[in-house]
This record gives structure tokens, sequence and C-alpha cells, in this order.
């Protein structure tokens, strides 16, 4: 159970979620949209036996705001009706409409609401850009430059190339088989990943919390895997206050709906910006519908259950290195993966399950990976 709710206000919380998932009852709900509202009633909120999501009223933000009193619900309440928003993988100026009536009666004004109003007023390159800060000021160390907020991702271009870090990397595959440095190396060797050093890594400190999560997570690096390791992330970064702006929303758009807001690595993406500052419907998009509520609110409740967060800026992976992934995931207080929470590959993505009877189908799922991040030519 992630949030503590009363049963009377859990109902009223799953019945605002399908109000926003059905535009207020003028949009029929999707496959994808019934499994998420369930999966928050047993998930999210714990409560027992099957809930018949058709029967759920519609509920206005005024009756949500005398139901909801205490300030961390209201919080939890609108990152889930934000996300709910967002689930059938494509802009629903209604669903965004929505969110912001709730937001503004249940007094949340987090900047994860304000992005959703960016979108709402067709503004992504506002949401990109907050986005990115919001990410950055949660890494301990990580530098931030609002004249190229991607740039720092990438600092061992050129002459600040270093070999030593490179090798230093390299070498953990010489460490114990099922050792965090070993599945580690095995994590950037299988996904064609380079290393800390090379010309063509990420900054190791964003790169290296990052892919440790994968690994300690147990979540792949299909889209599906890079959303739930981003709310599995946000949850268990302490202090954030703004997990959905910070990780979720942006992986929602990026690995579900093709809104490629990727820290501009990807080629064209900061011409597309700058050529259309609104870009929110015209996109070159790259849609995987990656998003699955369901296994979205088990990533999450894992992240909270976590004792220990890896963006603290005093975690260090060579400490830990020699040790058993499996003996660090009991230490660390992560929850087991059930099989049927774990992401799927892209190519098994069920788009079917984004259908809705009387409305253009959704977008199609593509067939090539998001390159989020360089990779290195073999």
């Amino acid at each position: 159970m992630i949030v503590t709710a009363t049963p009377a206000e859990a109902a009223l919380v799953l019945a605002a979620m399908r109000t926003v998932a059905s535009a207020n009852n003028t949009l029929p709900l999707s496959t994808a949209d019934v499994r998420g509202i369930r999966g928050a009633h047993t998930t999210v909120f714990g409560q027992p036996g099957a809930l018949d999501v058709d029967a759920l009223p519609s509920v206005s933000p005024e009756e949500l705001r005398r139901a909801v009193s205490r300030d961390e619900l209201r919080l939890n309440v609108i990152r889930m009706l934000s996300a709910m928003a967002l689930n059938d993988g494509v802009i629903e100026d209604a669903k965004l409409a929505l969110v912001g009536r709730y937001a503004a009666a249940l007094d949340v004004h987090q900047d994860f609401v304000t992005a959703i109003a960016a979108l709402l007023a067709n503004d992504i390159a506002w949401a990109a850009f907050d986005q990115i800060r919001h990410n950055v000021a949660t890494i301990p160390g990580m530098p931030w430059d609002p004249d190229d907020p991607y740039g720092p991702f990438l600092p061992y271009s050129g002459d600040n190339a270093d070999p030593h870090l490179r090798a230093r990397y390299e070498s953990l595959q010489d460490f114990p088989a099922g050792s965090l440095g070993r599945v580690f190396y095995e994590h950037y060797r299988d996904n064609g990943y380079a290393f800390p050093g090379d010309p063509l890594a990420l900054n190791e400190t964003w790169a290296t919390p990052h892919d440790s999560l994968h690994v300690l997570s147990g979540y792949s690096t299909s889209a599906q895997g890079e959303l739930l390791v981003a709310a599995f992330t946000g949850a268990a970064k302490r202090g954030n206050a703004d997990m959905m702006e910070s990780h979720v929303i942006p992986t929602i758009l990026i690995y579900h709906m093709g809104i490629d807001i990727n820290k501009g690595l990807n080629e064209g993406d900061r011409e597309r910006i700058e050529a259309d500052p609104s870009w929110r419907d015209n996109y070159q998009g790259n849609v995987h519908l990656g998003l699955d509520l369901a296994k979205l609110w088990v990533a999450w409740d894992r992240g909270v259950a976590t004792t220990e967060d890896l963006y603290s800026g005093h975690w260090d992976l060579w400490s830990v290195a020699s040790e058993q992934v499996t003996e660090l995931r009991v230490r660390y207080g992560i929850p087991p993966l059930a099989a049927a929470d774990a992401a799927v590959p892209d190519d098994d993505v069920r788009r079917s399950d984004f259908e809705r009877p009387g409305l253009a189908p959704p977008p199609h799922v593509s067939q090539v990976a998001i390159d989020d991040r360089p990779f290195v030519d073999e």
C-alpha cells in the first residue's frame, strides 16, 4: 500500500481516476484504463476484492476536496490523476484540464501540475526544460547549465575523455558472478552502452546510480522498463516532493507517447524544439506505449519500501561492487519483483489494450528502439 486512506477516501479517488480517464464520461475507457484503476485499488490503497470500474460514479473537484483533507494524500491523488490523464498514449485536452481543476481544488501546486498545464497550452518546450531542471536537482554533484541543460550529461567528449575511468569500469568484468559489479558490467555490455570515461558515455554521476537501479530493481531497459525504473527511482529518492516532474512524467512522455524530450541526445531534438517551441501536436514521435499503470503503481510501491537512496550523493558503487545483487536487494529493503510486474520487451506491448470503442485507434508502436543515449559502435 503506497498511501494511507480510508475506504471512503479510496473509493472517491478511484472514482476521480475514472472521471479523468473518461473525460467526465465523454470518452470510453480502454482496457489499459480499467487495469490502471484496478491496480490502484489493490496496490495504492490496499483494498481487497475485485473493483467494478464501470460502477464508479463521476466525482467533481469540489466533492473530492471536501472528502480528502490531508496534504500528503492530496498530493498523491494529483500524481495518480496526472498519470491517468496520459495513459491512453495521446494528449487529450479534456483530461489535462480536469487534472488542473482537481489540482486547484485540492490546493496542489507542484511544478508537475504546471507542466500538465504547459502541455494543455501546447508549450512542450517549457515542460521539457523544467523536467530536466528537476531531474538534475535530484542528482548531487550533477552540474546545471540553464543555457545548455543537456551538455553536462556528455562530459567526456574530445580532450575530456578519461581512459583510466573507462578501464576501471571495464575491470568490473572480473568481479564475481552475481555481484553488483559484474552484473553492472554485463548490463552495459549487453545494452551496448559506453562506460564512463568513454567519449560516448553519459556522466557517471547520473548514469552509475541509474544503471545500478536497473540492476537492483530488476527492471529492464525496454520502454516499459525505463518507465518503471523511473517510478521506482522517484519514489526511493528521499525528500523529492516532485517525483512526477523529475522522473515519472518525462518518461511517460518519452517512452509511452513518443514526445521525445530525452535530454536532447537524439539527433534533431534541439532543432525541432527551436523551430517549433509548442511541439506538442506535431512532434516526430517514436511511440512505444510503454505505460502500464498497474505495474507503475507496483514500481512506486517498491521504491517507497526501499531504504537506500542511490542518488543521495553518498552511495558508492565501488564500496559494494563485490557484493551479491541478491544480498544487496535484501539489505536495501527492495521487495521481490513478481514476474507479472516485470517490464515486457517493446515487441510484447499490446497496442489493443489502448483501443477505445468509437475513437481513433491508438498510435502504432514503433519498431525503432528509443535512442536515449549514445551506443558503442561495434
